[in-house]
């Protein structure tokens, strides 16, 4: 999990562990999850909410992830997009 931005904003890209290192490819779209953007930090699934809640913009990959926030009401199912099989969201808050 990676924490970034300026005091006003809070980013926080998140991915499941198992998913470290892996490219993703569907059609034209390849996403590397390395840790120059997703940082080399492991948190727990309550701190990942926790942190995700205060978030103002979070990049999500991975099943386990993406299935805690339904479970939290933070996302949506219907809102979930899956690239090379794996489910991603993105969250941005406005205020």
């Amino acid at each position: 999990m990676v924490l970034q931005g300026p005091k006003e904003e809070l980013i926080v890209s998140c991915i499941d562990e198992e998913l470290k290192g892996k490219i993703l490819k569907e059609n034209k779209i390849e996403i590397k999850l390395n840790e120059p953007f997703y940082g080399e930090t492991l948190v727990d699934k309550e701190k990942m909410i926790k942190l995700i809640k205060m978030a103002t913009i979070a990049n999500i990959f991975g099943k386990n992830a993406i299935e805690s926030l339904i479970d939290e009401k933070i996302i949506e199912k219907e809102n979930i997009k899956i690239i090379d099989k794996v489910p991603h969201a993105q969250i941005i808050k406005f205020s």
